[in-house]
C-alpha cells in the first residue's frame, strides 16, 4: 500500500450544525490511520489526534433490514498541553464524546459504511476507514 494512503488526513470543515457557532475552538476533522493531525488554531496551544483503531463496526449494511446492529466504536490517541492518552468513542452512544482536561472530542461519523450483508460485523483494513471528529476547547 502506498505510504500516502496511510497518512492522517486532516480537513478543517467549514460546515457547522444549524445554529451553532463555529470558531477557532470548535474544529471538525476527518482522520484516517497512520499519522497525527495537528490542530494549531485552538486557544491554549496545539492539539494532536490520531485514529488508532476501529474496535467494532456492526452497523446494518445499506438496503438491509437488521434485527440487531450496534454503533461503531473507535480508539483514538489525543495529546494537548503536555497531557496525552488513548480512549474509545462509540458513535450514537448516550455520550459519543470524551472529555480530556479542557478538551471535548466527539465522534460524529465513520466511513465506509457496510454495503453488503456479508460485510456485517467484519472489519475492513484500518487504512480504509475515515472518522469524523469534532474537537472543542472549553
Amino acid at each position: 500500500m502506498r505510504k500516502e494512503c496511510c497518512r492522517l488526513i486532516v480537513l478543517a470543515l467549514a460546515l457547522a450544525p444549524a445554529g451553532a457557532a463555529h470558531g477557532a475552538d470548535d474544529q471538525r476533522i476527518v482522520a484516517t490511520h497512520g499519522g497525527r493531525a495537528e490542530l494549531h488554531a485552538l486557544r491554549g496551544g496545539p492539539a494532536r489526534v490520531e485514529l488508532v483503531g476501529v474496535i467494532s463496526d456492526e452497523r446494518c449494511p445499506a438496503a438491509v433490514a437488521c434485527v440487531w446492529a450496534k454503533a461503531p466504536a473507535i480508539e483514538i490517541y489525543f495529546e494537548a498541553a503536555r497531557k496525552h492518552g488513548k480512549f474509545r468513542l462509540t458513535m450514537g452512544a448516550p455520550a459519543p464524546q470524551q472529555l480530556f482536561g479542557d478538551w471535548r472530542v466527539e465522534f460524529l461519523w465513520l466511513e465506509p459504511r457496510p454495503q453488503k450483508p456479508e460485510e456485517f460485523a467484519k472489519l475492513k483494513p484500518l487504512g480504509a476507514y475515515r472518522a469524523g471528529l469534532r474537537i472543542t476547547r472549553n
